[in-house]
């Protein structure tokens, strides 16, 4: 596999890990894919539909990257 693909492929893959993460916390969110469908021009891995806290600071969306 070349540098391009495993990049790609891990990428990927900790998008799915983080998608499940935030199912299993009851976080609700709009994936890449979603965002893409609706149009938007900016695309996060996650725009999180409700922000949380973190560490004293408001999150809105996650890039895994």
């Amino acid at each position: 596999m070349k540098g391009l693909e495993r990049s790609r492929v891990a990428g990927c893959t900790y998008e799915g890990i983080l998608y499940q993460r935030l199912r299993n916390l009851n976080i609700p969110f709009k994936a890449e894919d979603d965002l893409r469908r609706e149009g938007s021009c900016r695309t996060p891995d996650v725009l999180l539909t409700v922000p949380i806290l973190v560490d004293g600071a408001i999150v809105h969306w996650i890039d895994s990257k």
